[in-house]
């Protein structure tokens, strides 16, 4: 019996016993081909991710990261949760990381280091918000999750593990209160379910959550439950969903539970800013010029004295008297020195003890926040330049309300770098929106988004209302908002497992699902469709139906539509874009002969695990619902008629395989319940094969079986007859004895199988014209094949007892 994770409830009929977990968790199988796969920088280790950001993602969006169990992948974690719909519909970025030989280390911090590397990834390439990071994970992955919530709680908002927990038992030791759901089955031999509560309880007193849940059953099977703990301290949840009718798989609706859209649920609700006050603004007023106002972004506890701040005036750090409370959300730092109208002013906060009311969590630290300077007379600050999409014009954003400036060609200069220096003409301003304190420049060039922006005033055109004249800046750093530059393909290849198809292009892109057939692929001039497709930074990667073979020309076009970069630079039109095909030679399989299921020249999903059949050897397992492979074959003899024989293994029945040869169907077989994932059972059916090359595809059409072998014979075991012959059989239906009358064919033996192919006797002859065979078989369906070294023939009969 093969020891596997299984994904899903389609599997169920392939959960081994409990007594196997320790062999489960201490043993690596074979995994995949990774799919749609990128590498990431781990400290000086190179690690795999998939990445999905849905169409639109926004800046500042959430992250999820999604971790697999012990002997699965990043794909089959991706496959199985299903939560690519959910991050689609709600807006957030998800990473699917690939543990180190399909596992994670639960100790030191090699994996913790990834989910950070991961984080400061999303970061830079989406700018995901850092404050609402959230971690989960399945079975092994749940363990993870339990295990980086003691270690890096102080940069994921919320855990949410499945099916899995600490096996040294519970331990709640994180550095603040944290947000948890765990789910997991009721039937969950495994990872066992009567296990977890200790895990739960463990948390809710760590989090100070109230001991006695509140029940509920939410959920279309009465059985699944939901139990809330909470709130607690900082107000962080605890809530354990248990979910009837399913055992160690990732629920997508059993029970009515629909796993990654209740995690997404609960994980909403937090971020690492919750309860924590922020900078908002700072002033100083002609009231009193050695006071300055900071306003906060929620009310703090009052104190005494604060501590923490410190002011800096034109650059130069000034000593600070006092630090109290002047509103709720508003605190007063006085200083030593008055502030004259021409200061520029800073403030900074670190590690003091100004903490929220709310939730009674500390102030974030902030560095240097400009304060306005309201006093009489004082010069206007530059407080924001940015760039509109169009990159056709720059908005300059004022503490005070400004006068539109007199046209200086000179006085504001905008620099760009872009492969060495760019100049950036600046024309006539106005006020933008009517707003006095934000004055709009036309650019005289268009800007892209790909340029490094930054703004010297050096004239006298730019006052207040006042007549304040607005200071020197250099090199004032300018958000730039606009579209990139064009992006073109690169390169493009179909990697040698022959439905990996990668396109590189010259900036990371984005395709929502409405334009994924704007990139038409064609093989040797045929359209070719796709199954699915990812898109990680720069790559977009599809994954054909069907697979391309060795020597065949592949290309894509693009007639310029919409696809843009990630940027939102539009993508440059190709025609015929040749697609390096790095499928190799295969080896041809001789036919007649037998093909070992794991020589395929390509695959879709199954995995490659030791086989229990006789003779050794791997067979094919893990199988999925429409998962293929492919044989490259040869027919090297005259005879054009053969016996395909598929050697099966199945717990249940319900399996079914069809078959096809250069891409026709030609037949299909059903997977007998053979009582067990390694004992196998041959089932036969027809094939017509023509002399020379061919490639022969078996499909999953219903998972449920492993397969060993396909073996390619000319002698059939088939249902119609190939040779002449008058050869007879009766009665029929027949009981206890078995007449066969052949009066011209000259057997040497006789072999009776039963409707799947089993050979059930065999018998040596002489070629005895009237043959009486005695059969002792239940009611039923049988074959009778008489033959001779060349020649056969096959009759069907019935036994029916009186």
């Amino acid at each position: 019996m093969s020891n596997r994770l299984l994904p899903g409830p389609k599997f169920q009929a392939k959960i081994i016993s409990c007594r196997f977990l320790v062999v489960l968790l201490c043993i690596f199988l074979f995994t995949t081909g990774l799919k749609a796969q990128e590498p990431i920088l781990v400290g000086t280790s190179t690690r795999q991710m998939i990445v999905y950001a849905p169409t639109g993602v926004q800046q500042n969006s959430p992250l999820v990261i999604s971790m697999h169990g012990m002997n699965q992948t990043m794909t089959n974690q991706r496959d199985q949760t299903s939560f690519q719909s959910v991050a689609q519909a709600n807006g957030f970025v998800l990473v699917y990381p690939q543990g180190l030989n399909n596992t994670w280390q639960l100790s030191g911090t090699t994996d913790t280091d990834f989910i950070l590397a991961i984080i400061d990834e999303m970061v830079k390439r989406y700018g995901i918000d850092r404050d609402r990071v959230y971690l989960s994970g399945f079975s092994m992955g749940g363990m993870m999750t339990y295990y980086a919530a003691n270690v890096i709680a102080d940069k994921i908002a919320a855990f949410a593990p499945v099916s899995g927990y600490l096996m040294s038992g519970p331990n709640a030791v994180s550095s603040r209160p944290i947000p948890i759901i765990h789910i997991h089955g009721l039937d969950d031999g495994y990872v066992t379910y009567s296990n977890a509560q200790a895990h739960i309880d463990a948390w809710v007193k760590r989090n100070g959550c109230p001991t006695t849940p509140v029940l509920t059953k939410p959920y279309s099977d009465p059985l699944s439950t939901k139990k809330y703990y909470g709130p607690g301290k900082e107000k962080v949840e605890v809530v354990f969903i248990s979910v009837a009718g399913v055992g160690h798989w990732y629920s997508n609706g059993t029970g009515g539970v629909v796993s990654s859209q209740e995690i997404w649920n609960f994980c909403k609700k937090y971020s690492l800013k919750d309860g924590v006050a922020d900078f908002k603004y700072a002033s100083v007023f002609e009231k009193n010029p050695k006071q300055i106002q900071v306003e906060l972004s929620m009310s703090v506890v009052k104190a005494n004295r604060y501590t923490g701040f410190s002011i800096k005036i034109d650059g130069k750090a000034v000593s600070v008297d006092s630090v109290v409370q002047c509103d709720t959300n508003k605190i007063a730092v006085n200083i030593s020195q008055s502030i004259s109208k021409d200061n520029a002013i800073t403030v900074s906060y670190n590690n003091g003890n100004v903490l929220s009311t709310s939730y009674g969590r500390k102030m974030a630290n902030f560095t240097d926040k400009l304060v306005d300077n309201q006093l009489i007379g004082a010069l206007p600050q530059l407080i924001e330049v940015t760039t509109n999409v169009n990159g056709n014009a720059l908005l300059v954003k004022f503490n005070k309300k400004m006068q539109i400036p007199s046209y200086d060609s000179t006085s504001l200069v905008l620099n760009a770098q872009y492969n060495g220096q760019i100049s950036i003409p600046v024309q006539q301003g106005s006020f933008f929106n009517k707003d006095s304190t934000t004055l709009s420049f036309p650019l005289g060039k268009t800007v892209y988004r790909d340029y490094t922006l930054s703004l010297t005033y050096s004239g006298s055109n730019i006052a207040s209302r006042e007549n304040a004249l607005l200071k020197t800046i250099s090199n004032f750093p300018v958000n730039n908002n606009s579209n990139g530059l064009p992006v073109q393909l690169n390169s493009g290849q179909l990697s040698n497992d022959g439905i990996t198809l990668s396109l590189v292009f010259s900036k990371p892109m984005v395709l929502p699902s409405t334009q994924s057939t704007y990139l038409p692929i064609t093989v040797n001039g045929k359209s070719a469709t796709t199954k699915s497709y990812t898109v990680s930074s720069d790559t977009i990667q599809f994954t054909l139906s069907k697979s391309v073979h060795y020597g065949d020309t592949v290309r894509v076009n693009y007639t310029q539509k919409s696809i843009t970069a990630a940027d939102n630079g539009p993508l440059d039109g190709f025609r015929n874009f040749a697609i390096t095909n790095q499928v190799t030679a295969p080896v041809w399989l001789a036919v007649p002969g037998k093909i070992e299921a794991e020589n395929f020249t390509s695959k879709s999903g199954m995995q490659a695990e030791t086989t229990g059949d006789i003779g050794g050897g791997q067979n094919l397992g893990y199988i999925a619902s429409w998962d293929w492979a492919e044989y490259a074959i040869e027919n090297d003899s005259s005879n054009t008629n053969y016996q395909i024989s598929f050697r099966l293994a199945a717990t249940s029945t319900g399996g079914m395989i069809d078959f096809y040869v250069d891409d026709k169907y030609i037949g299909r077989v059903n997977a007998p319940n053979t009582g067990g994932w390694q004992t196998y059972q041959s089932v036969v059916s027809n094939l017509s094969l023509s002399q020379g090359k061919h490639y022969l595809k078996v499909v999953a059409t219903v998972s449920g079986f492993n397969i060993n072998y396909i073996d390619i014979q000319e002698i059939k075991t088939g249902f119609s007859n190939v040779t002449n012959g008058n050869v007879s059989i009766y009665p029929n239906p027949v009981s206890n004895e078995l007449v066969i009358n052949s009066a011209d064919f000259q057997h040497n033996k006789i072999e009776i199988f039963d409707v799947l192919g089993k050979l059930l006797i065999t018998r040596a002859t002489a070629g005895e014209p009237v043959l009486h065979l005695p059969l002792h078989f239940s009611c039923g369906m049988y074959f009778v094949k008489i033959s001779n070294e060349t020649q056969y023939q096959l009759k069907k009969f019935m036994v029916a007892h009186k």
